[in-house]
């Protein structure tokens, strides 16, 4: 385990334990230890330090044992961020985070990880984790093209089998609904994790929020 010091001000400074691929901010002048007297769940408010965990590598299952770990901390980031994952995982999304604010003293909430702006090009299709995101960005043409909207999309910088989806304000609309690219994803991720429409996927009143990376 690794400790870094990053300063946010005079005399203070947020303290990040990294665990793994699992990174754990520490805000506040208190010297306890992360999970200490003063930091372990022993009240319902939100007093320093707040603690955050983000969970999105592994199996992404986040069986009993997690949940209880879990519910340790203020703000919980959890992955599983695919169509299916309650098929794959036998269990709902609603049974998870009920299960962890249940346990929780600390009014832990449990935010969903998500990203956008990059998908699978057509050779990797199947590997993407929304066939229906990606579906409807091939059949709108929402990819982003280094000029006009013909030929080979942009690669991802990060993946060569990967292209990036336009979140610009030049793309067409969905002629069904009227939407671009941003609000058609965010009513298609809410759909989907939160309000369960989709085949295979229950709904999750007690989920918080989305966490958006790569906006």
């Amino acid at each position: 385990m690794g400790i870094a010091k990053r300063a946010v001000g005079p005399g203070r400074s947020v303290r990040i334990a990294f665990l793994g691929s699992v990174g754990i901010a520490l805000a506040g002048g208190g010297g306890a230890d992360a999970f200490g007297s003063s930091a372990t769940a022993t009240t319902s408010s939100d007093n320093f330090p707040r603690l955050g965990l983000l969970s999105t590598a592994g199996p992404q299952k986040y069986a009993s044992s997690f949940q209880t770990y879990a519910a340790k901390v203020h703000l919980v980031i959890i992955g599983g961020n695919f169509e299916g994952w309650e098929r794959g995982a036998g269990y709902s999304k609603e049974k998870v985070i009920a299960s962890i604010k249940s346990q929780s003293f600390v009014n832990t909430r449990v935010f969903q990880y998500i990203g956008l702006n990059e998908l699978y090009n057509s050779t990797y299709a199947s590997y993407n984790w929304g066939p229906t995101w990606y579906n409807q960005v091939n059949a709108r043409n929402w990819w982003l093209h280094p000029t006009t909207t013909v030929g080979t999309p942009v690669t991802d910088p990060q993946s060569s089998q990967k292209w990036l989806v336009d979140m610009g304000p030049n793309v067409p609309v969905d002629p069904a609904t009227g939407l671009g690219p941003y609000e058609w994803a965010a009513k298609f991720v809410d759909d989907l994790f939160r309000l369960g429409r989709y085949s295979g996927t229950s709904a999750a009143p007690s989920h918080h929020g989305y966490f958006l990376d790569n906006f």
